[in-house]
């Protein structure tokens, strides 16, 4: 078996969440805008996140000074690059993570912006304008809201040598927000509104060559699964927060949801019209 493979499947086996949660992206994004521009998030959300990532790890841009440590899990899993040492690696589920994390907070942040129409008594579909689907305050509304979800996940996968994430990577000058520097977030949401972006021009370029966006037919539920994913993200974080006793964080974690999830529930099912 060639060793690239062998490393592949084994972060498949260490990995799962990342790749159930890249899963439901597929399917969830296959139904709000067809399968080619789904695709093409996944190149383009990665490409960006892995130079950041490889950026800031050599030149503490644009997320500060951090290390990855690959000793440990590079033998195990995969790490890109995985054939040499003159770059330092990047594990690859990391930067793969910033393409359905990107992806929710985008469509967020399309229905925030959006009118919906009452289709049920607890179901709604969202009518998304151009100007909301391609507009910088999608953009930046996005970055934002995939912000939010780093408050909650940096600072438990900071912690990853008490779960089964495991120590990949420290911070040489730890930070005042859990151990997590500040720039780490300003990181987060200028990477975040770059995915973003570039799949709006790209999105943009599509329209003009004849290529809509190609939603499957309306069906009971549809337009509550990018909510529905982006908030099992923090579930899932604010769980395992939770289970390592971190109880303080845990109730930090969850200020930062709350909020946001009773926005998103008074401002788009909650004003849906019949």
């Amino acid at each position: 078996m060639p060793r690239s493979l062998e490393l592949f499947l084994g972060t498949l086996q260490m990995r799962p969440y990342v790749f159930l949660f890249l899963a439901a992206f597929l399917v969830i994004a296959r139904t709000q805008m067809g399968w080619l521009r789904t695709l093409v998030w996944i190149p383009v959300g990665y490409a960006v996140a892995y130079a950041s990532e490889v950026s800031s790890i050599h030149n503490g841009f644009p997320y500060g000074d951090y290390q990855y440590l690959p000793a440990e899990f590079s033998h195990r899993e995969l790490w890109i690059p995985w054939w040499t040492e003159a770059i330092k690696a990047v594990p690859f589920f990391d930067s793969l993570s910033y393409v359905f994390l990107s992806y929710v907070a985008y469509q967020m942040a399309v229905q925030l912006r959006s009118p919906a129409r009452r289709k049920g008594w607890l179901d709604f579909e969202v009518d998304v304008p151009d100007a909301v689907r391609y507009g910088w305050g999608t953009t930046l509304l996005a970055g934002f809201l995939m912000t939010m979800l780093d408050v909650v996940i940096d600072p438990v996968a900071h912690m990853g040598d008490r779960w089964f994430l495991g120590r990949i990577y420290y911070y040489p000058q730890p930070g005042p927000y859990f151990g997590v520097p500040l720039a780490n977030f300003a990181g987060w949401f200028l990477v975040g509104s770059a995915i973003v972006r570039a799949n709006q021009w790209l999105g943009r370029a599509f329209d003009r060559a004849g290529r809509p966006p190609r939603p499957v037919r309306p069906f009971p539920g549809r337009d509550w699964m990018p909510a529905g994913l982006y908030f099992g993200i923090f579930a899932f974080n604010l769980g395992v927060t939770f289970w390592l006793r971190e109880e303080f964080l845990g109730i930090t974690g969850c200020f930062v949801a709350g909020p946001i999830l009773v926005l998103y529930l008074v401002t788009v099912p909650g004003r849906a019209t019949g």
